[in-house]
Order: C-alpha cells, then sequence, then structure tokens
C-alpha cells in the first residue's frame, strides 16, 4: 500500500510509489531560496524570457549574455568558415604578403589589372644601423615554387643619414640549384647615376652588387631600379635583402616605404 500525504488544499492524495513526489505535486512560485548553486543542487532559476541569454555556471547562476571573453579557442577547425557555412577566421599565416581568398585559404594575389603576377609594396620604412650584413628586406619577397621562372623588377627607394651611408644588396631564392641573372641602375650622388652591370649564375642567391651613395640626410631620398629572373629548382621566396657597405657608428640606411617588388610569372 504507497503512501499518503496531504496537498496544499487539504486532500489527502497517494504518492506514484512509497516516499516518492511526483512533479504535478509541486507547487512552484517566485522563491529563489531552493535555486542551484555552486555549493548544492537545486531548481533552475526563472527564465528570464529573453533568447539571447544563457544559464551560467557562476557561484549563484544566472541568465547572462554569451560574451567572446566566454569562448575557449583552440586550433581545431571545424568551425571555420566555409563555402558552405558562416563559421571562424582561419588560424593567421603569420605573412604579411598573404590574404584571405574566398575559398577560405591564405594567398598570395595576383595584381589582376596589371599585367604583373604578384605585385608588393613595402608598407612602412626599415632602417639599418652599423651593420654590414645583408639583412631580408620585411617587405619586399615573392613566393616561387620549384620550376618556375619568373622576370622581376624592383624600385629600391632608400636613403642612408649621410654621404658615406652606402647601401649594397642581394637577391636569395629558393634552395637547390637555379640560374638567375639581373640588371639595374639608379642614382649614386646628386649628380651621378651609376649601373650595376648584370651578374648570373647557379646557386641560391646572386649579388646585386651596387654600392648607392648615401645622401646629405635622412631626407634625401635615391632609388635603384633592378631587373632580374630566375628558373627555381626549389621552393621558397626570391628575396631582396641589404645592408650598409661598410660600418661605423652612427651609419644607418633605410629601405623606404613604397619600394615596389613586382613579378611576372612566365613558366
Amino acid at each position: 500500500m504507497g503512501f499518503k500525504t496531504l496537498d496544499v488544499n487539504g486532500n489527502l492524495k497517494t504518492a506514484a510509489s512509497a516516499g516518492a513526489i511526483t512533479e504535478s505535486s509541486l507547487t512552484l512560485s517566485d522563491v529563489t531560496t531552493n535555486d542551484v548553486t555552486s555549493t548544492k543542487h537545486g531548481f533552475a532559476p526563472k527564465s528570464p524570457a529573453d533568447a539571447t541569454k544563457f544559464l551560467n555556471g557562476a557561484a549563484t547562476p544566472a541568465y547572462a549574455l554569451v560574451k567572446d571573453s566566454d569562448l575557449s579557442t583552440s586550433d581545431i577547425t571545424t568551425n571555420n568558415v566555409t563555402t558552405a557555412k558562416h563559421g571562424f577566421t582561419p588560424k593567421l599565416s603569420n605573412d604579411a604578403t598573404t590574404f584571405l581568398s574566398g575559398a577560405g585559404t591564405y594567398i598570395t594575389p595576383s595584381s589582376s589589372g596589371t599585367g604583373w603576377t604578384t605585385v608588393v609594396v613595402k608598407p612602412s620604412d626599415q632602417s639599418i644601423d652599423n651593420n654590414t650584413t645583408l639583412t631580408n628586406d620585411t617587405a619586399l619577397k615573392i613566393a616561387m615554387t620549384s620550376g618556375d621562372f619568373w622576370y622581376f623588377q624592383l624600385l629600391f627607394v632608400y636613403d642612408g643619414n649621410g654621404v658615406n651611408s652606402d647601401v649594397k644588396g642581394n637577391f636569395t631564392f629558393p634552395t637547390s640549384a637555379a640560374t638567375g641573372r639581373s640588371h639595374g641602375y639608379g642614382q649614386a650622388d646628386a649628380v651621378t647615376s651609376l649601373d650595376h652591370v648584370s651578374v648570373g649564375g647557379t646557386g641560391t642567391a646572386f649579388s646585386v652588387n651596387f654600392i648607392a651613395g648615401g645622401g646629405a640626410s635622412s631626407t634625401e631620398i635615391r632609388m635603384m631600379f633592378i631587373e632580374a629572373w630566375v628558373t627555381a629548382a626549389g621552393t621558397g621566396d626570391f628575396h631582396f635583402k641589404f645592408a650598409l657597405q661598410s660600418g661605423a657608428v652612427g651609419r644607418i640606411v633605410t629601405s623606404r616605404a613604397k619600394s615596389t617588388l613586382r613579378g611576372l610569372k612566365l613558366a
């Protein structure tokens, strides 16, 4: 025989089973005494009638908006954006020359309408202080793959902070056997132009072999125009490097913003 209990109206009722009280036996109100907390089980708080809020796990749980700081992201790509659905932006490529395409991958964009395969414009100045070690220009590079044949043009805009702050440079390209040649001309000082003799060979780099005079001040901008063509037998970057021709305390040379490297992939 089951147990009987009195309901709120004083009526005697039989429980569904011995010791059990069903949901229909409960009378709920706006009292929060027995709501769930971080120290005990309990009732869910009253709904706020707002579909944009969700019950959180605070010490005293409450309905709140989900904030970006509530999310925990990782290297899982399951919910990245695709052509079929909205989603997260893919993890950055850590390469300022690549951009997110409509296919959801980072690519080096072609310069449609210019006739060039790729055009890179240096976004900001880069200076070298008392250093004769050839250093990668942070922007002036174009990716190549094995078997590519490219024609390149570099407009190198630079200055030195004095007449002795001469600049030198070279190009490197993908490892493994490759051939390349370059030719260029520019301004050695205020009245003298210079011509960079064509050089070439097999390997992973060839020197531009130019020495261009620094200006009398950092406001005296100089330019060097260089063209090159390379057949690569490996994958990597065609990359411009520069440095001071001779080092001394206080000598600075700067690769200027707006320097431009453009490449045409011929095969």
